[in-house]
């Protein structure tokens, strides 16, 4: 597979938004089901039925019943990076980021701010980076990027946004001296240069979220930015203070674009109304992907406590923030987010049925009592699918780990952000188990 060219890039943005808008034409050939979300047959328990169709615009995947697994999989551990009370260079603050190469281990921390080396049983290396202005420094790191090949370790910088690479061998550092604007975390490299997604918000009434994918040359720092139109609502809403001004607050439940990005240059769109995304291959060629689900219904009690809970975090001049904007939902979104492990794999996060807590948080409770006595719980779902988007099945999550930042992965050993009981920090090695009858 070729990487694309920066003259590629914008060829491949006008068919972005496009691929999105496949589904009308999916939903008119599926005469034999109609366009009802409800499966044929109920859960993953069976061989993958799939249907694929080459069409002018592209292919289209259906994965209309079972699975490849044929059951759900599960994490088992294997091995913790991290303590309380080891020494410091295993003692994690807050961790913002992480990559998995061939040999090493990079975590960025945001608290304090550096990236921690480590091999890939766990043992510290070298610190690199660290807090300041100047070459090489950062104060508020949002993701990294890490090029094995020329031992370089480039990190994302907030406020103001800039790049700041650190050499892995001791070497020079730097700051990459081009004006950034305001992106999500990932950050990924590719032959075609750092990918990003930027977000771009305007106020005219809503807050608008449009996206636009970005590929930064190193050679050249001269960005290629691919808008794309028509596909970067978010569910955001302005409400109007009194005296004047507006917030932003977010839909709960509301559709919304999600994203990922391939180290090999391609990526990944689809909006959650409906449960499919499009991947676009770094030569140009897309996959729309579809599989059939049951949406998740929210409760009028549990929509109204979400969109209190999203009031919670925004205020006018210290006061409460009014609402003046559409009702949620009735049902959650098909997926929250997408995102690609790095071996061939795609993660799929959704949120199941929600259930209501005994002891939680009112109103006029401080947001941090909000947070710590919810009065709501939903399980976070996860499915897992190969990167020709065949459904290969569910995941089962283990208790403590985290989705953010994005779990990496080397085969079948995957790293992810866990949670001990304290609520610390570490990162733990587990392994993909598959369920017996798994060909």
């Amino acid at each position: 597979m070729r990487s694309a060219s920066a003259a590629e890039l914008p060829a491949r943005a006008g068919r972005a938004a496009r691929a999105l808008g496949l589904g009308l034409g999916l939903c008119l050939s599926l005469a034999a089901n109609g366009c009802s979300s409800e499966p044929p047959h109920p859960g993953p328990d069976s061989a993958l039925q799939v249907d694929i169709d080459v069409l002018a615009e592209g292919t289209v995947i259906r994965n209309t019943d079972g699975s490849m697994w044929q059951g759900p999989a599960r994490l088992v551990p294997e091995a913790t990076i991290g303590s309380t009370d080891g020494p410091s260079e295993l003692m994690f603050g807050r961790i913002a980021d992480f990559e998995v190469t061939a040999e090493h281990i990079y975590v960025l921390e945001a608290q304090p701010p550096l990236v921690r080396k480590y091999d890939h049983d766990g043992n510290w290396i070298a610190d690199l980076g660290g807090r300041g202005q100047g070459p090489g420094q950062f104060e508020w790191p949002a993701g990294l990027a890490v090029d094995a090949t020329q031992e370089q370790v480039y990190v994302q910088h907030r406020e103001p946004w800039r790049l700041a690479r650190v050499s892995t061998n001791g070497g020079r550092p730097g700051t990459l001296e081009v004006e950034l604007p305001a992106a999500e975390a990932d950050m990924v490299l590719t032959p075609a240069g750092l990918a990003r997604a930027v977000v771009l918000e305007r106020a005219e009434g809503r807050f608008e979220r449009s996206i636009a994918l970005e590929w930064l040359p190193l050679d050249t720092l001269d960005p290629t930015r691919v808008p794309l139109e028509g596909a970067g609502l978010s569910a955001i809403w302005t409400a109007t203070c009194d005296g004047g001004g507006a917030i932003a607050i977010p839909i709960p439940f509301a559709p919304e674009v999600q994203w990922l990005l391939f180290r090999h240059g391609g990526y990944a769109l689809g909006r959650s109304d409906e449960y499919r995304f499009v991947i676009h291959s770094a030569d140009g060629s897309t996959r729309t992907v579809h599989r059939y689900w049951t949406p998740v219904l929210a409760s009028a009690a549990e929509r109204e406590w979400r969109t209190r809970l999203a009031r919670s975090g925004a205020s006018c001049g210290g006061g409460a923030s009014p609402w003046n904007g559409p009702d949620a939902p009735a049902s959650k979104r098909a997926f929250d987010s997408l995102f690609s492990d790095g071996a061939g794999r795609i993660w799929v996060v959704r949120e199941g049925n929600g259930q209501p807590l005994g002891d939680c948080a009112t109103a006029g409770e401080p947001l941090s009592e909000w947070r710590q006595r919810p009065c709501w719980e939903a399980p976070v779902l996860v499915d897992i699918f190969d990167e020709e988007g065949r459904f290969l099945g569910p995941l089962n999550l283990p208790d403590g780990l985290r989705l953010h930042p994005r779990p990496a992965a080397k085969g079948d050993r995957i790293l992810a952000v866990t949670l001990d009981a304290g609520g610390n920090p570490n990162l733990t090695w587990y392994r993909l188990q598959r369920p017996t009858a798994s060909p």
